[in-house]
């Protein structure tokens, strides 16, 4: 990532993350079912996220929430990738982290190890010991836009995570807030305990960034 590139886009989604995923689709859903997949604008255009395996819950949900709301899955799943946006962009810790990433980065050119340890994908753990749905032989997806995929994607690196991972963290958030039935035991236990370790794994990214970066202040 360059320095100085700014990772958030144009802000479509104000305060979103303090709606209800019911409320996100009854704002959005119109003008998702409109978006194309071929717009000229890439960034506008509908865009699969692929995966292999993605939290039991998440599928759950989904399932219910395309049932309850009366809506296709790739229309309520890029409401939802409004939804998770919106949530990501007003976690003070991300824009820490990022700026620490940066900063580590450009101190650390030449220093292998540090380079190195960048450059790896955390072993975040996103299933929570094996609760997971495996895609089969292929790959499975979910619809997004381009500019959300964008987002995640350079995400990824300064956070550690994978970016498919970040983008399935996200539509739990945004299934756990939904208020249409779903049940709450299944978001307890397997939505919220998803969101709960991603936020804090950039916890500790953050402190551990924060720690390359004082020792390579002292050389």
């Amino acid at each position: 990532m360059a320095k100085g590139t700014s990772i958030a886009p144009s802000s479509f989604t104000d305060s979103l993350h303090n709606l209800s995923i019911e409320e996100v689709v009854a704002r959005f859903g119109d003008e998702e079912r409109k978006r194309k997949d071929n717009h000229d604008d890439i960034g506008q255009r509908a865009v699969p996220i692929r995966f292999r395996t993605r939290p039991i819950g998440l599928e759950m949900s989904i399932d219910e929430l395309h049932e309850n709301l009366g809506v296709g899955e790739r229309v309520l799943t890029r409401c939802m990738s409004r939804h998770a946006e919106s949530w990501l962009q007003s976690l003070p810790q991300i824009a820490s982290v990022v700026e620490l990433y940066r900063e580590v980065r450009r101190k650390a050119d030449g220093q292998e190890d540090i380079e190195e340890w960048l450059k790896r994908g955390s072993n975040f753990d996103l299933y929570g010991g094996g609760r997971r749905v495996t895609a089969g032989a292929g790959m499975s997806s979910y619809s997004s836009t381009g500019w959300i995929r964008d987002y995640i994607s350079e995400l990824s690196s300064p956070l550690g995570i994978d970016s498919y991972k970040l983008f399935l963290i996200g539509l739990c958030w945004s299934a756990s807030t939904n208020t249409s039935g779903c049940r709450q035991e299944s978001i307890s236990k397997y939505l919220t305990p998803e969101t709960k370790r991603f936020v804090l794994h950039i916890q500790k990214r953050e402190l551990l960034l924060d720690c390359y970066n004082r020792i390579l202040d002292l050389g």
